[in-house]
């Protein structure tokens, strides 16, 4: 496919998804097509967030990366490029593979809900991304960033829920089923996780809350 066959299809997946996410790919070709499709946002969310940064309008906190690279006027269009690399080519490409293998698990292997491989569910967590991808040159905007992110979330969950359904041959409703199992899944073992650390960093706490530390330790020094 030619870059110009790459830009329809992603635009067919964003504004037409029931026909646009019908034909999955491999790994390598999804992470091509959304290389290629993500060039001209990424040039578009550069401009805008350079030019809301020249005159101190941007919103760090709605850009990742961006809040701690932006600390001096001077250099907040290398904060900003340096931002986008990081967001679109590398954090991006890094949560496909990390959400389609949660996917998969939880669809393939525990629901049993599909029977098709990792590639399908991968070429549908990037299709799913698409819509968010797009438009994401409004985010640095104050006030329709905000709107923007909320907006496009959902057009990204409206998107993964159909391209999961075509891609994996399941209904709508199964492929919702799967991707709530999968956030309950992993908002569980936060949870648990968050509590083991929690469990295993008490008594180090209660000891620097009881001045064990400066009680014992500081005489010591002196």
């Amino acid at each position: 496919m030619t870059y110009v066959d790459d830009l329809k299809k992603g635009f067919a997946a964003v504004f037409n998804p029931v026909e646009g996410t019908r034909n999955g790919m491999d790994v390598i070709k999804a992470l091509r097509f959304y290389y290629e499709f993500s060039l001209l946002p990424f040039i578009a969310f550069i401009i805008v967030a350079s030019i809301m940064a020249h005159f101190g309008a941007i919103m760090p906190s709605y850009v990742p990366f961006l809040s701690m690279l932006l600390y001096n006027p001077a250099f907040a269009e290398i904060a900003v490029i340096i931002s986008a690399i990081v967001l679109f080519w590398i954090v991006t490409p890094i949560g496909f593979f990390i959400n389609a293998a949660i996917y998969q698990v939880v669809g393939y292997n525990f629901l049993h809900a599909w029977k098709g491989d990792y590639a399908k569910t991968f070429s549908a967590v990037m299709f799913g991304s698409l819509p968010l991808l797009l438009f994401y040159w409004l985010v640095p905007v104050p006030i329709l960033g905000v709107l923007a992110l909320m907006v496009f979330a959902v057009w990204d969950i409206i998107v993964l829920v159909i391209a999961l359904s075509n891609l994996q041959k399941l209904s709508r409703l199964a492929a919702i089923g799967v991707i709530f199992v999968s956030v309950a899944i992993v908002l569980v073992a936060v949870m648990i996780l968050f509590a083991l650390t929690t469990a295993t960093l008490a008594p180090f706490t209660t000891l620097g809350s009881s001045g064990f530390y400066n009680n014992t330790f500081i005489p010591m020094m002196r």
